[in-house]
């Protein structure tokens, strides 16, 4: 369906920014991405990096996931050295090692670590809004241009509108008779991470206009949903679609439960964004959540289902 608007990876413009635009990488969803795009970078999830090396298993733990060996082993051999910087963030104890072996061996781009709390409650919410504010002076002069309120709510806009579009082909995906394949829609949710906001938005609204005319599919499969941790789920998709099933669903870390929660966009906006990364869905970072607490009320951890909405942060 539409394959001429599903990407390959790597590609070379995605992961060095277009020349005119600089693009910043970040790993965790835990990075407060409205800030880096009212930075006016180019936002590029270091999506698809498995493949352990040599020289990653010789600075990093074995036991270390794959994820964190593939980014260091295509780091230390210059795949990012385009980019302005990495944001890392302090999500598990491979991410702190990461940055660690980053700023000691990777010379290009730099690192910078971001400190995320446990808890959701008024200390931790303060203690981020002061870590974002932080990273908001590190982008300014990292881009050399001041990041006004104005910026920052257009980010949010946009942002927001990406985590909707994103929803809205989740649902086609679990749609039990017409949509789109787990292996397409997965294609789609990597361009939301790694390319252009506005570029996606326009491509993915083209494909849920295609999908409004097709009839049901009377054929009937196994639906499947997957959980996971932090990995490349399109090699897997397509193995799982392979042996005639149908994925509808996930609870992958690099996946759709990223697009959960949006911003409030009529709040302060640093807070706003503060607020949203504390109360998204529960990550196995913590007890509870990823913050180590319950969900925000009016949350929602569900995945793969049609009817799921993307709840807003009071």
């Amino acid at each position: 369906m539409m394959k001429g608007l599903l990407m390959s990876w790597p590609e070379k413009r995605l992961l060095h920014g277009d020349g005119a635009v600089p693009a910043v990488g970040w790993l965790c969803s835990a990075t407060p991405e409205e800030l880096l795009l009212a930075a006016g970078f180019r936002l590029v999830r270091l999506y698809g990096f498995e493949a352990r090396g040599e020289e990653s298993e010789a600075l990093l733990p074995t036991t270390f996931c794959a994820y964190v060996h593939g980014v260091l082993q295509a780091a230390l051999t210059g795949a990012f050295r385009h980019m302005a910087a990495v944001v890392v963030v302090n999500s598990c104890d491979a991410m702190r090692r990461l940055a660690d072996v980053w700023q000691r061996h990777v010379k290009a781009p730099p690192v910078y670590r971001l400190d995320f709390p446990f808890g959701s409650g008024p200390t931790a919410e303060g203690y981020w809004v002061n870590v974002l504010k932080k990273l908001a002076a590190y982008l300014e002069a990292l881009s050399g241009r001041s990041m006004t309120e104005a910026d920052l709510r257009q980010a949010v806009a946009i942002l927001n509108e990406t985590r909707r579009r994103v929803r809205a082909l989740d649902g086609l995906r679990a749609a039990p008779k017409r949509g789109i394949s787990g292996t397409d829609y997965t294609h789609w949710m990597v361009k939301a991470f790694v390319e252009d906001k506005r570029r996606f938005l326009a491509e993915s609204a083209a494909l849920c206009a295609h999908t409004e005319g097709l009839k049901d599919d009377a054929r009937t499969a196994l639906r499947v949903v997957l959980g996971g941790c932090a990995a490349d789920a399109r090699p897997l998709v397509r193995l799982v679609e392979g042996c005639g099933t149908r994925v509808v669903g996930d609870a992958l870390c690099t996946g759709t439960r990223h697009f959960d929660t949006l911003a409030p966009e009529s709040a302060d906006p640093l807070r706003a964004v503060a607020r949203r990364y504390l109360h998204r869905a529960p990550c196995a970072r913590g007890r509870y959540g990823f913050c180590g607490s319950h969900p925000a009320p009016g949350s929602s951890n569900a995945r793969g289902r049609s009817d799921f909405s993307v709840p807003e942060v009071l």
